[in-house]
């Protein structure tokens, strides 16, 4: 838990997310965490499924119900008034994935420019990267309503210059990455029970844009006899992936564990794998890292976290390489311990949770700043 602010209460602030499992909702509470250790009176809101109210509950923080769908839907429209009548209650609102963001801030188009609060988005990966015909207008939609943002938030330096460049100077985005707790995410620990054969981890929401399919087809085609191959998370995708790996004939090697904590299992992994299709920069990953895992990850994962701490395939070639890489590690005990000692040494120096903080606090500040500058000069 981080240190209480001793500069009294800062405002109201409500943190706005769509998915309510996976890194975009761990990163929402997180930061909801720190706006209350700061002084913010702060809500979270969200749809019901899941335990993210829980969670919620359990840092101090208010929540209230938000339902929305992942996909677009004219279904939503209403949706854009029932936030409206949330969002103006708060000094900052804070945007959190693409859909929370669409409805977020076209219900703070409709409120008058003085009864506005301060807005941050984190877009938690772009919405156009899911591809296909809708690319172009997930691209249009965002240059359209990206002013309405004070400040975007990414996560790397990749991300934003991806969102600099289908923006076009619309939108004032700020990098500030992603922090982890070094003390509870550390090589020592619980670690999850085993078999004595090779084990391979995949943690992360299952979803097209983590492609745990590829990883089923990688190393159906070509992989060390025995391994098994254990998905942590839950998504959309789980009965696809259930099927793909019975057809594979692979399904007695694939475990889905579904919700659980992540870091016995990775301590237990001889490998930990990342084969994202696009990822803005995984929270799981830099919690890997911390843990001293050995790391095969697709080039879709930004360089600016991995840096030289992880064995990177290309995306192209995943599918035929990832399986190739991981046996390389398997059989050099040497390698791996060097690459999980180069993670946990990189996580450390670059991506420290106490660093995180103090950048979101005065990005709060300076949004809230303005705000108030704008509502004096009215």
């Amino acid at each position: 838990m981080l240190r209480e602010s001793a500069g009294g209460r800062r405002g109201r602030m409500l943190h706005l997310c769509q998915p309510t499992d996976g890194g975009a909702a761990a990163v929402m509470l997180k930061l909801a965490d720190i706006a209350r250790s700061d002084g913010w009176d702060v809500t979270v809101a969200s749809p019901s499924a899941g335990a993210l109210a829980d969670r919620a509950y359990e840092l101090g923080v208010s929540w209230r119900r938000v339902e929305m769908i992942r996909r677009p839907s004219l279904s939503e429209i209403g949706g854009i008034w029932r936030v409206r009548s949330l969002v103006r209650d708060f000094d900052i609102v804070h945007l959190h994935s693409s859909k929370a963001a669409a409805l977020g801030r076209l219900a703070l188009a409709t409120c008058s420019h003085s009864r506005r609060p301060g807005v941050c988005f984190n877009p938690h990966g772009w919405s156009w990267l899911v591809g296909g015909v809708g690319a172009q207008a997930y691209k249009a939609f965002e240059r359209l309503v990206s002013p309405l943002a004070d400040v975007i938030i990414a996560v790397s330096e990749e991300e934003a210059a991806e969102g600099a460049q289908v923006l076009r100077g619309r939108a004032r985005i700020e990098v500030i990455p992603t922090g982890v707790n070094t003390s509870s995410w550390r090589p020592e620990g619980p670690r999850a029970a085993r078999g004595s054969t090779p084990l391979v981890v995949c943690v992360g929401r299952l979803t097209k844009a983590k492609g745990q399919d590829l990883a089923l087809r990688a190393l159906a085609r070509r992989c060390k006899e025995g391994l098994t191959l254990r998905l942590i998370g839950e998504g959309e995708e789980r009965k696809a992936l259930e099927a793909l790996a019975a057809q594979l004939r692979i399904a007695d090697k694939v475990e889905f564990l579904g919700h659980t904590d992540p870091a016995p299992h990775v301590r237990a992994a001889d490998v930990v794998i990342v084969p994202s299709r696009w990822d803005a920069g995984p929270l799981s990953v830099l919690e890997a890292m911390a843990c001293g895992a050995a790391i095969v990850a697709s080039d879709r994962v930004p360089s600016s976290f991995l840096g030289d701490a992880a064995v990177v395939v290309a995306h192209a070639t995943l599918e035929y390489m990832l399986a190739g890489a991981v046996d390389r590690l398997l059989l050099d005990e040497e390698a791996r311990r060097a690459l999980g000692a180069k993670a946990r040494a990189r996580v450390t120096r670059y991506f420290s949770e106490d660093a995180m903080a103090c950048s979101y606090q005065q990005m709060w500040r300076a949004v809230a700043a303005k705000r108030d500058a704008l509502a004096l000069d009215k």
